[in-house]
């Protein structure tokens, strides 16, 4: 894939939904954002999260208060 600029069809539906992306931040019908990590509540989801970052991430979804 890094290799060849070419499309191919084992990587094709990579470069469609990318494409899109691509085509629909430029018509301006969706703004992308940076969420720093910190701030992510998807990543208690998705990573191994020390005690205070855990408590973080409960406060974030609305889990605890």
């Amino acid at each position: 894939m890094t290799r060849n600029d070419g499309c191919n069809p084992r990587t094709k539906h990579v470069s469609i939904r990318y494409q899109f992306v691509k085509d629909v931040v430029e018509k301006g019908d969706i703004k992308l954002h940076y969420i720093p990590t910190d701030e992510h509540p998807a990543d208690g989801l998705t990573k191994a999260l020390a005690r205070q970052k855990h408590s973080q991430f409960m406060k974030l979804t609305g889990i605890v208060s």
